[in-house]
């Protein structure tokens, strides 16, 4: 894949015969582009590694477990107390070791939204670039940098979709009893409408996602319809992938064949789209359960 993108960019520059001159505020974007990197990898080894000390934890307690059983199946009293004292002994550092997983997989996908959002800044520089270069060989030169960005923040992206299931949250189990009184009911008529508010608050972190989104959909198409046409200078622009609104990310590479492909930024606008639609519809049934509450409460008293 980085060997690809490299040979893209060597193409790309041969053909074009420039070198790229950015203005100075690019390098301080770069440096900091290649420092979140490499603490983004860190940060990867450093998780890795916590998963992997805690398996050899767990393995070790899960076999003190299968001592247990086996000496109380042969009837071994001797080896049953053996095996359990052993296994207390291998407990002690499950807890631990589940806290330095949990507090590295908080540091990774810290680091990893940094680098996806600095991502999205040099994205965003570039096309303002690109789109206000005097010619058409230095707008190309600026759209090669820009294709390994995207392709670079498509791949993370679509790897936080992966993690993240864009499902409704769970629905409180929580029913009228016979037995409750007006104070049980109101009381979890309360429950309900304080889930709603927080399946409410998610919905606005939903609305913020979509408006991002379609900010940064209709820059780039923008910026396509642009390479498309015809130069300022009456140079005409060779064709730099399907415009016409289709995003930027979705390239001929290693990362986008079949089964593979990152999701369009319309294709994430959609999927949060209906998600918002199922969140609306879960706030509503919690309302209209907690409404029934309050009124079957009102026709007792």
């Amino acid at each position: 894949m980085k060997s690809a993108l490299r040979g893209l960019v060597g193409v790309l520059a041969m053909g074009v015969g420039l070198v790229i001159a950015e203005p100075g505020a690019a390098q301080s974007i770069e440096e900091l582009l290649d420092q979140l990197r490499l603490e983004y990898q860190s940060a990867g080894s450093v998780h890795e590694a916590a998963q992997t000390a805690l398996a050899l934890v767990d393995r070790r307690f899960s076999a003190a477990l299968i001592e247990i059983d086996r000496a109380r199946l042969a009837g071994d009293d001797a080896g049953r107390r053996s095996a359990l004292s052993r296994a207390l002994e291998r407990s002690a550092p499950l807890p631990p070791a589940r806290n330095r997983v949990g507090a590295a997989a908080d540091s990774l996908r810290s680091v990893r939204q940094a680098f996806i959002d600095l991502l999205i800044r040099r994205q965003d520089e570039l096309i303002e670039w690109a789109d206000a270069a005097p010619s058409a060989q230095q707008r190309r030169a600026f759209d090669v940098q820009l294709r390994l960005v995207s392709i670079e923040l498509a791949n993370e992206e679509n790897s936080v979709e992966n993690d993240m299931r864009l499902d409704p949250v769970a629905m409180p189990a929580i029913t009228i009893d016979p037995r409750d009184g007006p104070a049980e009911m109101l009381g979890k008529a309360e429950i309900l409408e304080a889930h709603a508010a927080r399946v409410d608050t998610l919905i606005m972190s939903v609305d913020d996602d979509i408006g991002e989104l379609v900010r940064r959909r209709d820059i780039q198409r923008r910026h396509s319809d642009l390479l498309a046409g015809t130069g300022r200078f009456g140079d005409l622009l060779p064709p730099t992938g399907t415009t016409g609104g289709t995003d930027r990310t979705v390239q001929a590479t290693d990362s986008t064949a079949a089964g593979g492909r990152p999701v369009t930024l319309d294709e994430r606008i959609v999927a949060r789209r209906v998600y918002r639609q199922n969140l609306l519809e879960q706030r509503d049934l919690l309302l209209v359960r907690a409404k029934d509450f309050r009124a079957r409460v009102r026709s007792r008293s």
